[in-house]
């Protein structure tokens, strides 16, 4: 049984998604370089040490939004302390060989990223 296997990268020079003011780079699709991942385009060194690369979760929010590993979720139903809504940040969990506190069940959605959004981290809302 195959599974789709999705990646993307975080240009921490440039602020941005890998590629994404450049048209002509190529997007992720598959295995091997860089630990896990595979470009159709051979990037410089320069950039790949400037890179964070996420992978999928395999799994959507409840919009259909692609989960990605440091994607912020929220679920509004589900109350923590002060009675805020309760947020999280996906992880790879190596002890659970899983990600971290995120379950198919509940119906997160994503309100951003570590690396765009990281008030979101800080915010109580």
């Amino acid at each position: 049984m195959s599974r789709n296997i999705k990646f993307r990268a975080w240009d921490k020079k440039r602020n941005e998604w890998y590629g994404e003011s450049n048209p002509n780079i190529l997007t992720f699709v598959g295995f091997a370089i860089f630990g896990e991942c595979t470009l159709l385009c051979t990037p410089k060194m320069d950039d790949l040490m400037d890179m964070e690369i996420t992978q999928w979760t395999g799994r959507a929010d409840k919009n259909g939004v692609n989960i990605y590993e440091g994607d912020i979720l929220r679920h509004d139903s589900l109350r923590g302390v002060d009675n805020q809504p309760i947020q999280l940040v996906i992880a790879w969990d190596d002890k659970r060989s899983g990600w971290s506190d995120f379950s198919p069940k509940v119906e997160f959605f994503v309100i951003g990223n570590i690396f765009e959004n990281p008030n979101l981290l800080s915010e109580k809302t």
